[in-house]
């Protein structure tokens, strides 16, 4: 029997994800939290999360998508899909990879080629944790 992943990262807003993926593309497809879950949580369901989200990843001015009839969807898109085809034709995709912790799935650009999670603090700390757990549980018998 598989144990059920519990997810204890806070969701966020599209305005307050965390950008640690290293690359917009790829911070936008962490826009889908918990992916690899039962329950995953799309942060843009609407244009205006869109709007937030592409001023938070600094893709979009504050005072362009504050006008009232915002900017147009393919200025925020048109950054990202930018961003994707330098990161599939500069020859280093093969660093993107996917966090290790149970349910989250998030992805990110490995610099150091030794990342195995998408935060230290969250994924990272949560795997200490287990691990931390399952010794002093053996250890008790």
């Amino acid at each position: 029997m598989g144990a059920k992943v519990v997810m204890a990262r806070k969701v966020d807003t599209a305005a307050t994800v965390k950008l640690l993926a290293g690359r917009p593309c790829l911070d936008f497809v962490n826009t889908v939290d918990w992916r690899t879950s039962e329950a995953p949580v799309e942060l843009l369901a609407t244009y205006g999360d869109l709007l937030a989200w592409g001023r938070h990843a600094g893709l979009l001015a504050s005072k362009e998508a504050a006008a009232p009839e915002g900017p147009p969807l393919d200025r925020a898109l048109w950054a990202i899909a930018w961003s994707a085809a330098g990161l599939l034709t500069d020859g280093e995709v093969g660093r993107v990879k996917q966090c290790a912790g149970p349910g989250c799935g998030w992805v990110f650009f490995d610099e150091s080629g030794r990342r195995r999670w998408c935060a230290m603090e969250d994924c990272g700390n949560r795997a200490k944790a287990r691990r931390h757990y399952a010794r002093a549980k053996a250890a008790d018998g």
